[in-house]
């Protein structure tokens, strides 16, 4: 029988912002570069073309890795399925889990989101991570998986 969800998410893209950033960077050096006499020379021209189409190729592999992930709470376990080319599911059942912890960064404080890490001890894994989750989605989620901390103790 299937366990009943409590909670249920999805990062937002701006969790990603490291292949975000990277991804404009390359954009627009290759833009800028355009501007050096250099660039009238053909391979470098194609060079540059090449790096912005890298850049564009990354901002939108991102955007697929963002909405990839989906994070649950069960009554339990919490888990975070990754569904892109390959599936991946990390589940961290509720009476191995040692810690709950949210994390919010400078980014994060800026861009409005967080991670959220479930610590887990006697698991092949450290643990589960929720990354990029809106600061209201960071609180349910860790509201939810700390009652079913609570509940196990219990």
């Amino acid at each position: 029988m299937a366990e009943k969800v409590t909670w249920t998410g999805k990062p937002t893209v701006l969790g990603f912002w490291e292949g975000l950033a990277v991804g404009i960077l390359l954009i627009v050096f290759s833009v800028a570069s355009t501007l050096s006499p250099f660039a009238r020379i053909p391979a470098v021209l194609y060079f540059l073309v090449a790096v912005a189409v890298g850049g564009i190729a990354l901002i939108v592999f991102t955007f697929f890795v963002a909405y990839a992930n989906t994070y649950t709470v069960t009554g339990g376990t919490a888990r975070r399925e990754f569904r892109f080319l390959v599936v991946r599911v990390e589940e961290a059942p509720t009476e191995k889990i040692t810690d709950v912890v949210s994390h919010i960064g400078l980014v994060g404080r800026i861009l409005k989101f967080g991670n959220l890490r479930v610590d887990t001890a006697g698991t092949p894994f450290a643990g589960v991570l929720f990354k990029g989750l809106r600061f209201k989605d960071l609180e349910e989620a860790k509201r939810e998986v700390e009652k079913l901390v609570k509940r196990e103790a219990t």
